[in-house]
């Protein structure tokens, strides 16, 4: 589980990509879960980085799940359709008992 914070938006998106590839090389889990509960606010650049991060879990046959998303973020998520492709879970607690 990795815990996220703040705007993940262009200033934040180096720290976001570095942040997410160590989570990566660290974790051996079927999936790696986003604590979105302190990320008030997400655009597209920021959700690149995160389909990055998803595009290389998929590869290691891995997957990524979020969870306890603001409704801003998950407005956007939704309409740019990626509710359809990776699995939002209401609280952190059920994402992680997927496992």
């Amino acid at each position: 589980m990795l815990r996220l914070h703040g705007d993940l938006g262009l200033a934040g998106a180096p720290s976001l990509r570095e942040t997410l590839l160590e989570a990566l090389r660290e974790t051996t889990s079927k999936a790696l879960v986003l604590d979105m509960t302190e990320v008030p606010f997400i655009d597209s650049i920021g959700v690149g980085v995160i389909l990055g991060a998803r595009k290389r879990l998929i590869a290691d046959g891995r997957e990524l799940r979020m969870a306890a998303l603001h409704e801003r973020v998950l407005r956007t998520l939704t309409i740019m359709g990626l509710h359809t492709i990776i699995d939002i879970y209401p609280t952190v607690e059920a994402a992680l008992a997927e496992e």
